[in-house]
């Protein structure tokens, strides 16, 4: 293959617009800083349409040009991408060069310059591109490229390996460092770290909302998920330009230092720990628990579009929601002057079942989206100087309930609970006077606990066998076919017992045989084949494991912890690299690094001319696998290219693969394999290999107990006993649709192996 350069063009393989940094801005007092912050939204406005029109330039010019075009994919290392405040998604962008004046490295250099710096003008105003000599680059990885022969090696290298010409700019005028952390930061860490560490340590839950204008919900939730992780935080957090609505775990040596990042004592480099926009908000706290009842798995910060959705299409005023009723003057007015208002529940059906104020009415929905149509046929009729009085679990339904019925309904004497049923709680119990309390049962929560109990009082009965109980769960069997509106159901402890926690003999028949247990027919024991004791065993009789190996697997375990089970077993890297050694491979691709175990165990059997190419979107990841990879024996085997999946096959030559490893998003599984058997990246003759297809057996249960197209079981949430399974199915389901896809493509030969978590083993037959 030959290049040539021309002018640059460039392209963007995703949406960028919008995507800015994070304005450290304090809350504007007077017209002077409310002017500043809207010159800055208005500059940054304008920045996101340019990139917009030079984006359609660049599709209209390929468009016209694309047979004298070659692809370049430049990535912008993360230093860079910090100071310019860019978002990790902006870490790759496509480059497309004219076929013309290639051989000269200085007009590469130049041309690589110009279009960046079209592009991402930050680049050069933050001086990291001011002239065309003041950066180096990497081609294909290795060493950085200084002259034309240099240029040339790395050519030929993407060219071997058949990709697009990967390209990292290294600037040489770096801006001096950022000051350093505090110390604190690292005490923190460490705190946090041996925190996690001791079952014993208490976990402080806390909750809050705030309803404010986030200018980039991107950047704030990574700003939140970087400070928040550093403290051992776990929890679930959404950001929306309307605001953030959180749900948080905090273990307690931490919880002062959250409080000061939170109250925006903590200053780091001269500006608040967290965003400015949610400091000083209120922090609703919900008890305590210990370390081993730890109610989230991991801490999620996820920008949506709503923090809460309600169904408008135009959002209210939400500053315009009624009164914010303090706990002791609720409970006073209750006590008091219960027929003078109108108390209504804004929970839905679950959650009022268990736990209410004693008179409230409730509004009996199954979503938050049927509540105005409640409200306008419950007070359709009331007289609109009426005092009414809502409350939620924390507060936050309430705001947009009251200002549904101020603005839309007409209501002027309108009060919600400041901070719903648990400040409510919390409130008596700090006083002694929990006893007291007009709040009857349990107040169901959202995340592992599912309720806290606040009286002994029981609202309810057992489904089951009918006996008074306030214990509200859902189905064991995850593939419970009651309906999204039905999924909670109240279980006694004896009933649980017998049924598994299982609704119905039909699920507990379903739960004993997924689980793969044998009962005996005249008794409740049960006895299991424990796989982990199989797993242990296939490691200890298989090939060692390398030093190498092992210590990659010790590093992934402290540094992720969280992820650790991500990593390929022992067992599962030895069959990799037998597969290599039978068949004769010379090229693999790998789509998902991690850190880069399998890697190298499959590099390991490659001869010294094979190549290996892998890639992974994870940075972090990418940074520890990368370390491995030079460490060792094999690193010119390696290619690492970061970026997504969708990219680097799209990038890459049409040279085929004698054999393709799929282990990254399993959503995306469908569409890697179309690509691999539709741009002929795979040889025919090439191993089709995907990791986890049965997917902790729910892709094997979903299959015994049908997998039609049930709109209930997209809905269902996430259970007591086996958490996040609203994830678990949607992915469980996408893996049995791809599996469904392998068997029907006449181009494969296919089996599946149950062992770890699942292997599907392919091969290209035509």
């Amino acid at each position: 293959m030959k290049f040539a350069f021309a002018p640059p063009t460039l392209f963007f393989g995703r949406q960028l617009f919008g995507r800015l940094g994070y304005p450290i801005l304090s809350k504007p007092q007077n017209r002077t800083l409310v002017e500043a912050k809207l010159t800055a939204r208005e500059r940054r406005r304008s920045l996101g349409q340019s990139r917009k029109r030079a984006h359609l330039d660049v599709k209209k010019n390929y468009d016209t040009r694309h047979d004298h075009l070659v692809s370049a994919v430049v990535t912008i290392p993360r230093y860079v991408r910090d100071r310019c405040c860019l978002t990790s998604r902006m870490a790759r962008v496509k480059v497309f060069l004219e076929r013309a004046h290639i051989s000269d490295v200085g007009v590469f250099r130049g041309r690589v310059r110009a279009g960046l710096v079209s592009i991402f003008p930050e680049l050069e105003q933050r001086g990291f591109l001011r002239v065309s000599d003041g950066f180096d680059m990497k081609i294909g990885g290795g060493a950085a490229v200084h002259t034309s022969t240099d240029l040339k090696q790395g050519l030929e290298k993407c060219e071997r390996v058949g990709t697009a010409i990967f390209i990292e700019v290294i600037p040489h005028n770096t801006p001096p460092p950022k000051p350093p952390l505090s110390p604190r930061v690292r005490a923190v860490a460490e705190k946090a770290r041996q925190a996690m560490s001791n079952h014993g340590t208490m976990l402080h839950m806390i909750s809050f909302y705030k309803f404010t204008t986030i200018e980039n919900p991107h950047v704030t939730s990574e700003i939140l998920q970087k400070w928040w992780s550093k403290m051992g935080v776990k929890g679930r957090v959404y950001v929306a330009r309307e605001g953030v609505n959180a749900q948080l775990a905090v273990p307690e040596p931490v919880l002062k230092d959250f409080q000061d990042a939170m109250n925006g004592s903590w200053i780091e480099r001269g500006a608040p720990l967290i965003p400015s926009e949610i400091v000083g908000v209120f922090l609703n706290t919900d008890g305590i628990v210990h370390q081993i009842e730890q109610p989230f798995e991991k801490l999620h910060v996820r920008p949506r579009e709503k923090v809460l959705a309600d169904g408008f299409d135009e959002p209210l005023d939400w500053a315009k929601s009624g009164r914010e009723v303090p706990p002791e003057e609720w409970h006073r007015t209750l006590a008091e002057k219960p027929h003078d208002v109108v108390l209504l529940d804004c929970r839905n059906n679950y959650e009022s079942d268990i736990g209410r104020f004693e008179g409230a009415e409730t509004l009996d929905t199954s979503t938050f989206k049927e509540t105005w149509d409640k409200l306008e046929k419950r007070l359709q009729h009331e007289d609109r100087n009426k005092k009414i009085l809502t409350y939620c679990t924390g507060g936050i339904r309430c705001v947009k309930v009251n200002a549904f019925l101020e603005q839309k309904m007409g209501f002027n004497n309108t009060g919600r609970l400041q901070g719903g049923v648990v400040s409510y709680a919390r409130r008596l119990k700090e006083n002694g006077r929990i006893h007291e309390s007009i709040f009857k049962g349990v107040n169901h929560v959202f995340d592992g606990r599912m309720g806290e109990t606040i009286t002994e009082d029981l609202l309810t009965q057992c489904a089951n066998c009918g006996e008074p109980c306030n214990i509200q769960t859902d189905c064991a069997n995850l593939a419970c076919p009651r309906a999204f509106d039905d999924r909670m159901f109240v279980q006694c402890a004896d009933c649980a017992t017998e049924m598994r926690g299982a609704c119905s003999e039909n699920c507990r028949e379903s739960l004993v045989r997924n689980a793969g247990l044998l009962e005996a027919p005249s008794s409740k024991e049960t006895c299991t084949r424990s796989q982990s004791i199989n797993d242990l065993y296939a490691d200890a009789f298989s090939t060692d494991e390398s030093p190498l190996l092992r210590s990659i697997r010790e590093a992934t375990i402290e540094k992720f912890p969280s992820r650790a089970r991500m990593l390929s077993s022992h067992t599962q890297a030895c069959f990799l690299r037998m597969l290599i050694q039978i068949t004769n491979a010379t090229r693999v691709i790998e789509i998902g690094t991690f850190t880069g175990y399998a890697t190298l165990a499959m590099a390991s059997a490659l001869p010294t001319s094979g190549v290996l190419v892998t890639c992974e979107y994870d940075d972090e990841v990418s940074d520890v696998a990368e370390r491995f990879f030079e460490a060792s024996q094999h690193d010119s085997k390696i290619i690492l290219l970061r970026g997504t999946a969708i990219d680097t096959l799209e990038n890459l030559e049409q040279l085929p693969f004698d054999i393709a490893f799929i282990d990254a998003d399993k959503g995306g599984y469908q569409a890697y394999k179309d690509l691999l058997l539709d741009r002929n990246l795979l040889r025919v003759g090439g191993l089709l290999l995907c990791d986890n297809i049965l997917f902790r057996g729910e892709v094997s249960s979903m299959w015994f107990n049908g997998d039609e197209d049930d709109s209930s079981i997209h809905k269902e949430m996430a259970r007591k006993r086996v958490r996040n399974l609203k994830n678990v199915r949607r992915t469980a389901k996408k893996l049995h649709g791809f599996n469904k896809s392998v068997k029907d493509d006449d181009r494969l030969d296919q089996v599946v192996l149950p062992f770890g978590d699942g292997l599907t083993v392919a091969r290209r037959v035509r």
